[in-house]
């Protein structure tokens, strides 16, 4: 999700088996034809953002754009929960410590979930569907590195979930995807560009090396009304608009661009002031950039996964707000009658600062 932490939860995408492709049938060969016939400069001007979206999600995968770096656990539990809701129907005994382990791994509360599989252990609930004792992050990792490996081209099949059929995996492989938004997006770009990407050369000399945008932060707690505040605000290097270039250039020529951002209403690590989410910027028009939130639960409230970037001049600030009356976001404990979401603008987009970008 964001960081590395292990924090507060969007709502996650529910289990599916198949999602209508919003790409009709051959507009992905229509657009490789196009940049073969004017360029990938004439393209980023004629087919506009809704066709790169489209395009993006058609070489990515429907799974993957649809539940970005949730998409092996919940595909997973496609295969786990209808096997262990049949367990409890047949022993209606088990019922209250098997909604433990669902309430628990839903709020990610890896402990309570240890605790619940450990009283599943002790009565008649299957033990192959029990799985090993082990459900650390790190087994997690483990599980994601080795599908992602089976997974990381785009004429790949999905990889075979069988092995890891059991609680233990679903607990360990949630909570590494849960927080593996840098990795997921490297990932989901390798599958995009290995599809045919934006086209472009992808030369050495418009590549961009890690490279920070914010020299600082500070933190405004104004309240504006109606639980808007402007939160943690980055300042960024007066070489900003340069750099917007270069991001563009990079597009051009066929890379994708990694930012890392500052998230929501605060950002991250003890200072509360670090970038802690990923976010893969495909495409652009003017001064605002197409992006994939491999966080797609949490990324807008209107819809998922897709949004802009947008770089304000006047504010020297590249966010999701394209001027500052759409900066502040709301800051509630918890959503407030309209649901209102904390980190989240008046418009329901998850608020977002670049804090640093390279090319994919």
């Amino acid at each position: 999700m964001r960081g590395t932490a292990e924090r507060d939860l969007a709502p996650e995408p529910e289990p599916l088996t198949r999602v209508p492709s919003t790409l009709a049938p051959g507009a992905g060969s229509a657009v490789l034809a196009l940049q073969r016939t004017v360029g990938n400069r004439g393209v980023m001007r004629v087919i506009g953002p809704a066709l790169r979206e489209a395009s993006f999600r058609f070489k990515i995968g429907e799974d993957v754009a649809r539940l970005g770096q949730m998409l092996f656990h919940v595909k997973l539990a496609d295969l786990v929960f209808p096997k262990a809701w049949a367990a409890v129907e047949e022993l209606p005994a088990l019922a209250e410590a098997w909604q433990e382990f669902i309430d628990a791994t839903g709020a990610a509360q890896w402990a309570r979930a240890d605790a619940a599989r450990a009283e599943l252990k002790d009565t008649k609930f299957p033990a192959a569907l029990l799985g090993p004792d082990d459900a650390r992050l790190e087994v997690g990792g483990r599980i994601f590195e080795t599908l992602w490996k089976a997974y990381s081209s785009p004429t790949a099949s999905f990889p075979d979930l069988t092995p890891y059929v059991t609680l233990a995996h679903y607990q360990a492989l949630k909570r590494w995807e849960l927080q593996a938004c840098k990795r997921t997006a490297g990932e989901i770009a390798k599958r995009y560009v290995a599809a045919g990407g934006g086209g472009g050369k992808r030369t050495a000399g418009t590549a961009i090396r890690l490279t920070p945008l914010v020299g600082g932060v500070k933190t405004d707690a104004t309240p504006l009304g109606g639980g808007l505040y402007r939160g943690t605000v980055a300042t960024y290097s007066s070489q900003l608009g340069k750099e917007v270039e270069r991001m563009k250039r990079a597009i051009d020529d066929g890379w994708v661009v990694h930012a890392r951002v500052i998230s929501g209403i605060v950002g991250g690590g003890k200072s509360r002031a670090e970038p802690e989410h990923s976010l893969i910027i495909y495409g652009y028009s003017g001064s605002a950039f197409e992006y994939f939130d491999p966080d797609v639960a949490g990324s807008n409230l209107q819809k998922t996964g897709f949004d802009r970037l947008y770089y304000d001049s006047t504010a020297n600030r590249l966010s999701t707000a394209q001027s500052e009356a759409q900066f502040p976001a709301y800051a509630y404990d918890k959503p407030d009658e309209a649901g209102h979401r904390s980190g989240y603008q008046v418009s329901g987009v998850h608020r977002y600062q670049v804090s640093s970008i390279e090319t994919l």
